[in-house]
């Protein structure tokens, strides 16, 4: 894991313990952005860096019509992804969700965890 001030490295072969993001953490569903890439906005994060394994939560939908409500409880992506780039958005004049998050673009880690 990378710490402020230095530069990520890793050669990939020991991929560390992912980094749990609950669902009430979101801000909105993750997007897909291309093959195996997802951009997921959560609130403002300093412990996620480049290269760290992300864990999205895992959700089991009902397909019936009682359970509609329950898709907004639920996220679209779900499993281990590794991070590729991280930035932080903060506004200091406003007070909304949206204006302090950190926005994370990710790949499939292609492990099947």
């Amino acid at each position: 894991m990378s710490k402020f001030g230095q530069p990520p490295l890793s050669d990939g072969t020991s991929p560390g313990k992912p980094k749990q993001i609950k669902f009430t953490d979101l801000i909105g569903q993750p997007t897909y952005r291309g093959p195996f890439t997802i951009s997921v906005t959560v609130v403002m994060r300093a412990d996620i860096f480049v290269l760290d394994y992300i864990q999205l939560p895992k959700t089991l939908l009902t397909n019936t019509s009682a359970a509609l409500s329950q898709y907004r409880d639920n996220s679209v992506f779900q499993g281990i992804f590794q991070v590729q780039t991280v930035r932080h958005v903060g506004r200091f004049r406003q007070p909304d969700a949206n204006s302090w998050v950190t926005v994370i673009e990710a790949v499939g880690d292609g492990s099947g965890r």
